[in-house]
């Protein structure tokens, strides 16, 4: 900085520039050594001079005061803070937005409605579903729009068509099920004793059902099996010789109660015996074992766990 030396009550006003002692404002601004006099209006000189370039004019201060200054910022706290148009939103203490301020985040809500009216009337938002109790369908709302009918489109299911059966595929009439079917009677409940199908090894409760009475041939003694229900016992007519056909008893072949079997003897003489059980003759009572004579025929029923009544002829 330039350094003035001022000899403070000791400048003599008879002296100018000419002197050489005087210093000049040039040397002044240049920062001259020089030990000369400066006079008062040089000083006022100098410092304009310097501070021409450096300090603001009047006028440019006037207008720096009327200036928004930093401090006068302040921070949101201070502003205009709150939820309302134009405001700041303040975060929270975790640094996010109060869950208050924001719109509702749900993607669909869903309606139990029981009528169309009821449906237009909802509160709803694009994507809304409403489930109708009176169709048992569900509509979503395809615009924020719930009021107009249009908007609510229904959301569809797959068909219930039955895809393939016996060959056949779409919607299915009885005709053709029953023509794919080969049911050759108009109406299933109309089919006759003709139009019966035929059922092979057809068994009820473990016992065996049959169209016919099926023949059991034999041609030696023989003890009944379960299988042996509802058949008739054939003796060989080429087997002349007396033989015994055994009804077991119940603890070791335990026939259902109702049981039916047949015997038949074609030749000699055909006992029918029981294990254990009763064997009670029709009509008179009589127990035990039973003769059957050639060609003579007898049919024997289960009437109790433990009791067969038989009757026929030739039977004694």
């Amino acid at each position: 900085m330039t350094d003035l030396r001022i000899a403070l009550g000791e400048m003599v006003p008879t002296l100018d520039d000419a002197d050489g002692i005087r210093a000049t404002s040039a040397e002044i601004d240049a920062g001259v050594e020089a030990q000369k006099w400066v006079s008062p209006a040089g000083v006022r000189q100098a410092l304009d001079n310097y501070g021409a370039s450096r300090f603001a004019s009047a006028a440019q201060g006037a207008l720096a005061d009327s200036a928004v200054q930093p401090g006068d910022l302040g921070t949101a706290a201070a502003g205009d803070t709150g939820t309302a148009a134009g405001n700041i939103p303040v975060l929270d203490g975790s640094g996010k937005l109060a869950t208050s301020i924001l719109p509702a985040l749900a993607i669909t809500d869903t309606f139990v409605v029981a009528s169309q009216a009821a449906m237009l009337a909802l509160v709803a938002e694009k994507g809304d579903v409403a489930i109708r109790s009176d169709l048992n369908k569900c509509f979503i709302l395809s615009t924020n729009s719930p009021s107009t009918l249009a908007d609510w489109k229904e959301l569809l299911t797959p068909t219930d068509l039955v895809q393939s059966v016996a060959g056949l595929t779409g919607t299915i009439s009885a005709a053709a099920l029953k023509t794919a079917l080969a049911i050759a009677q108009a109406d299933v409940s109309g089919l006759g004793i003709a139009d019966s199908p035929s059922f092979a090894g057809l068994a009820v409760g473990g016992v065996p059902v049959f169209p016919n009475m099926p023949r059991n041939l034999k041609g030696a003694d023989y003890t009944l099996a379960l299988g042996d229900a509802q058949q008739h016992i054939l003796h060989d007519g080429n087997d002349n010789n007396p033989r015994t056909f055994t009804i077991p008893a119940n603890a070791a072949v335990a026939f259902d109660v109702g049981t039916v079997i047949t015997f038949v003897n074609e030749i000699n003489t055909l006992t029918i015996a029981i294990t254990s059980d009763d064997l009670v003759m029709a009509g008179t009572g009589a127990t035990g074992p039973r003769t059957l004579a050639a060609n003579g025929i007898a049919t024997a029923i289960k009437v109790r766990t433990t009791r067969w009544m038989i009757s026929g002829a030739g039977l004694s």
